[in-house]
């Protein structure tokens, strides 16, 4: 009975993971489209350099990929 408990557990957690790497996605999907339109992403009027706006991104993205495969 505990293989079983163990396994829904970790049956558990793939889906967790999976939902929140889908809900990065679609936030990135929208940062990028707010990007591309000329939009202001720093909230604060001031504007970001697209070149290190797109890196971070990228970057953070390649960083949640390597967590989930990880495990």
């Amino acid at each position: 009975m505990s293989v079983n408990v163990s396994s829904n557990k970790s049956i558990q957690t793939k889906l967790i993971l999976t939902l929140w790497i889908f809900a990065e996605l679609e936030m990135m999907k929208e940062r990028f489209s707010k990007l591309l339109l000329g939009e202001d992403m720093s909230g604060g009027g001031k504007g970001v350099c697209t070149a290190v706006t797109i890196s971070n991104s990228i970057t953070n993205l390649y960083g949640n990929f390597l967590i989930v495969t990880k495990q």
